[in-house]
């Protein structure tokens, strides 16, 4: 949605350099196409160590910012899986020093204490 509606606001998605579409697609497997913006799958969730490779890979590339879409589930449900790929998301923003932006579909999928917990780390939600 956010790239749909990107072009009207004079925002962009270049193509990700030869480099770093190579280190996206080694953290990756076949059934991602490594394209900007990237649509990464959901079997990587729970994995920390190639999750935090592959942001660290994307906030590689020379853009102003990167956009991190996440919609943490409510009611109950197990939110550990999404906050493992924020905290991976975070981690590579530290390591890398590139602008960070998390945000949701709904305002109600980024609970008050993940916001607080990501203000603290200097990304904005």
């Amino acid at each position: 949605m956010v790239a749909d509606r990107s072009g009207r606001h004079g925002i962009a998605f270049p193509a990700m350099p030869a480099g770093v579409a190579a280190d996206v697609a080694a953290a990756l497997d076949h059934r991602v196409a490594v394209t900007n913006p990237l649509d990464y799958h959901t079997y990587l969730w729970d994995d920390h160590v190639r999750l935090r490779r592959l942001f660290t890979a994307v906030l590689r590339a020379p853009v102003d910012a990167a956009l991190f879409v996440v919609d943490l589930p409510v009611h109950g449900r197990d939110q550990r899986p999404w906050r493992v790929a924020v905290d991976a998301a975070v981690a590579a923003h530290r390591a890398t020093r590139r602008p960070l932006v998390v945000t949701s579909v709904l305002a109600e999928q980024l609970p008050a204490d993940l916001v607080d917990l990501l203000a603290d780390q200097g990304v904005p939600a």
